[in-house]
């Protein structure tokens, strides 16, 4: 289980300080706001912020509006950003806490993730614990220093090989399972998800993730089949 609880957003400029604060509590939260007015970048800062933009494609831009990553409007006219920072405060089913903080601009590396053991934005707790992690990058999902490897941890999930069309099989991809969790308004709500992302080369993505997050025998079924017929192609 994971329950957004806090979003802050930081934005340094040539005009000095912005940014913004959101919390969340339980059950449903509505965001209410006119058009322009950072609704869409609230949303993709959440997913920014834990390293799956890479749901939406295999591309490595920022995937934020300029507001955080070149200028943005304001009283005294446009402001240069400098450097921004997306900081995430989240709690799983065991009442835990992590804080995860993500750079959208500036010099610190984008690849990089810092992780705090405890409620940083809120109660300033676990400054202490603070330690960078890796994503979009090779391993992020089964080396200890992948942040996708502690996400999944800390959601309590143990990722499943797949199987893929051409390479050695893989963990089921965090960014394979969250389009599930996630409705992008500009492709409309016709179908959830809207799209998987298929550069990862997983066999049947959308129903591994579907039996995976249902819990269904069916996957380890399948994964076995594909297994079977793997070593029957070999061994001819």
């Amino acid at each position: 289980m994971l329950r957004i609880r806090h979003l802050q957003l930081s934005v340094n400029t040539d005009k000095g300080p912005f940014g913004a604060k959101l919390s969340f509590e339980d059950g449903l939260n509505i965001i209410r706001a006119e058009n322009w007015a950072g609704k869409s970048i609230l949303l993709q800062s959440i997913i920014y912020a834990m390293g799956l933009e890479g749901m939406f494609g295999p591309s490595h831009v920022v995937p934020l509006p300029h507001a955080m990553t070149d200028y943005l409007d304001c009283d005294e006219g446009r402001a240069s950003v400098l450097d921004s920072m997306v900081s995430l405060e989240v709690e799983n089913g065991n009442g835990d806490f992590l804080t995860i903080q993500r750079a959208a601009a500036g010099a610190q590396n984008r690849h990089l993730v810092t992780v705090y053991e405890g409620r940083a934005i809120t109660m300033k707790q676990a400054l202490q614990t603070r330690r960078d992690y890796f994503v979009r990058e090779r391993y992020a999902a089964t080396s200890q220093s992948g942040f996708h490897t502690k996400l999944a941890e800390f959601l309590g999930w143990s990722l499943p090989m797949a199987p893929r069309h051409d390479d050695e099989d893989c963990p089921l991809y965090l960014e394979t399972i969250f389009p599930l969790f996630y409705v992008e308004q500009k492709l409309g709500w016709g179908r959830i998800p809207a799209k998987y992302p298929t550069y990862l080369g997983i066999r049947d993505v959308g129903r591994r993730t579907v039996e995976f997050l249902l819990g269904l025998d069916a996957y380890a079924i399948a994964i076995e089949r594909a297994a079977v017929q793997a070593e029957i192609v070999r061994v001819r």
